[in-house]
Formats: structure tokens, sequence, C-alpha cells
């Protein structure tokens, strides 16, 4: 009998042990703490008079509070390494390798977006910023891209990474903002709002560390790689298709409640959330004595009523860039919007509006000509 309930309790603090690990390994470390802490605490009830018990709880949870962030600080560090290049960002929260203390003279342009930017699908060396880099090489560039960021993100962004000591800013969105969305990743996490240190492992799913080295295995599709591969392709694209097409099936209800008021007659109750969110970025911006290039993406191309709702917004954005900051010789609009063709499967790959390497070197190579001509006619 009594082996029989030594070898119940065995089990039971096994596996109580295994929640703690596999807590910590898909980011709940606050689950971790209270599975450890459960494991302390019937040992200690079995084991000890009820004063002891008291005190050794309160040192058992601290204890455990300790070591479950140490280790779960240690494993998002190896994590972070592990995924530097192919899909992850820096200890710090942004794409590339972390900058030091600015150089005398060096100017720092920052570009700002959400999954466009930030590079899905393609490796840290393939995105729109690394290439723009290549291009521009009197300048550094940086990817402040996200996943999921529209422009409801720049703002706090910029002032997150204000300690970078900008001089030139780019801001790229407009998909992601077809329907009105609130979302700030990097503000989810509280140790980035605390340290500015971003974990890695809430992005990371338990599969993707036990099994593969990068982070964009279900994405990355060879433009010609054979049927499997095309399979992919084609399966993603339609993915990619209804995700935009259930935005805009919402439209009509956005447009019935419109989010804040129009700040110009020229975006109207259809964009003004979008506008609104462009250009309190390009306030805050200016307010940090930043130069600042809003640029439009490739337009969309796979449906009618997709591509027009890209033009429209577009259109209203640019109008809103010229109404209210024509004057300022500092903010310039860019449209990339037919620098790509995103039904060039070699270009894009999901065929809507991810480009492949050679897609985003395309469009960093228009985008560079561009920049450089604004700024040769803007006077300083």
């Amino acid at each position: 009998m009594t082996s029989r309930i030594f070898n119940g309790w065995s089990l039971l603090f096994l596996g109580l042990g295994a929640a703690a690990i596999a807590s910590v390994a898909t980011g709940h470390e606050l689950r971790a703490v209270a599975a450890l802490a459960l494991a302390l605490a019937i040992w200690g009830y079995r084991r000890l008079p009820r004063t002891q018990f008291v005190v050794f709880s309160i040192v058992a949870v601290v204890l455990c509070v300790a070591s479950v962030l140490s280790a779960a600080l240690a494993f998002d560090v190896y994590l972070h390494h592990r995924f530097f290049r192919s899909g992850g960002y820096n200890v710090w929260g942004y794409r590339g390798e972390p900058l030091s203390r600015k150089r005398p003279g060096e100017v720092r342009l920052a570009m700002l977006g959400g999954s466009l930017v930030f590079g899905f699908g393609v490796d840290m060396d393939e995105t729109i910023p690394a290439y723009l880099r290549r291009e521009l090489s009197d300048r550094t560039v940086v990817n402040l891209g996200l996943n999921g960021d529209g422009a409801y993100a720049f703002p706090p962004t910029l002032k997150d990474y204000a300690y970078l000591e900008l001089d030139q800013v780019m801001l790229y969105s407009g998909i992601v903002d077809f329907v009105p969305r609130k979302v700030v990743f990097r503000h989810q996490s509280g140790m980035f709002l605390a340290t500015g240190y971003l974990p890695i492992l809430p992005i990371v799913p338990l599969a993707k560390w036990l099994r593969v080295t990068d982070l964009w295995d279900a994405a990355r599709v060879p433009v010609d790689g054979g049927d499997r591969a095309a399979t992919k392709a084609a399966n993603f694209a339609l993915q990619m298709q209804a995700a935009i097409g259930n935005q805009l099936a919402k439209i009509a209800e956005v447009d019935r409640q419109p989010r804040r008021a129009s700040i110009d007659s020229v975006c109207g109750p259809r964009f003004d959330f979008y506008c609104g969110e462009v250009s309190d970025a390009v306030l805050e911006a200016r307010r940090q004595g930043l130069e600042v290039f809003v640029v439009t993406e490739p337009y969309l191309l796979f449906s009618e009523v997709s591509s027009e709702f890209h033009h429209a917004q577009q259109a209203a954005l640019a109008a809103m860039i010229a109404r209210r900051f024509g004057g300022d010789a500092q903010v310039h609009y860019l449209n990339m919007g037919n620098a790509v063709n995103v039904k060039d499967p070699t270009l894009c790959f999901d065929g809507v509006m991810h480009l492949t390497a050679k897609g985003n070197a395309q469009l960093a190579h228009q985008l560079a000509a561009a920049l450089k001509t604004v700024e040769r006619r803007a006077p300083r």
C-alpha cells in the first residue's frame, strides 16, 4: 500500500515537473511557477509541521519564481540566437543586428510596417530594409517592422525606439489597415515595456524549436520547386486572399461605425482611421526631428474589389499628406504601388502581397531611387 501511494505521489510530482517545463517552453512562465509551487506545497504539506510549512511555502514560491524566470530567460536568449536570421528578431525587438552607439556623421533610416517590412517568408538579409541598406550605402537602415503591425503601431514604435537616434523614417502600410485595428504587438509584453527586451518565446511554437530550424518552414515556397511547392504556394495564396476578403467584407460595417472623427475631408469616413493614424505617426516623427517618407505598398491585384479599395485608400492617404503636410519640406509621399507585379510568382510567393527575396530586392531598388530623387529636390 505504501509503495502504491509513493508511486502515486511520484507520478504526480513528475507530472507537475513536466507541466512546468512545457509551460516554460511555450512561454507560459506563470503556469510553470504555479506547477512547481504546487508540487513543493504538496511535498511540504505531507512532510512538515504546520509552522514550518508556512515558512517553507513562502521560500518555495520565491525560489520557484526566480528559477522559472531564469530558465525562461536563458531559453528565450537561445531561441533568439537560433531563429535570428531565419524569422526572428534580436533581443531588443527589431530584425537585424542590434545597433551600437551612433557614430559621428552616421545617418540612420528606420522602416516601419507589418509583415511586408519585417520580411515574412524570407531571411534577415532578404528583407526590403536589408536590400535598401545595400542601395543606400551612405546610411544605416533599421528594420523596425513586425508581423501584424499597422499604422496604429507607428507612433508608439517611434517612441519606443527614440533611443536609436534616428534621422529618417519610412512609414509603409495599408493592406493590413483595411479594417481599423488597434494592435501594438510589442506592447503586449510587460518585459518589453519595462526593459526594452522583447521575448521571442510567444511567437515560436513548441513544434518549431523541437523539429525545425526555420520559422518560415510553413510559408517559404520555392518558385521552381515542382508540383509540391506549387501546391503549397497555391494554398497559401488562397489563405491570404480569403483573409483579405474577410477584411473587405467587414468594411461596410466599419463605414457605418467610424472609429474616429475624420481629420480631413479628403479621407472621409471610409479611411478616417487609417489616415488619422498615419497622420499621428508623421506628427510624432516630426516632433522627434525626423525626415518622413510615407510609402504605398505594391497594389493588390488578386481581385477587382481589393484592387479598387487599395487604390482608393492610398489615393486618400496621398491627398491627406499633401493637404496636411504639403508645407513641410521634410515630409514626402512615395508611391511604390506599381513597383512590383504581385501576380509574378518569382516576385511574390503568395500571389497577394508577401514578396520573395527577388521581389524585395526589386522594390528596394526602386524605393531607393525614388528616395534619392526626392532628397535631391527637397531643400535642407
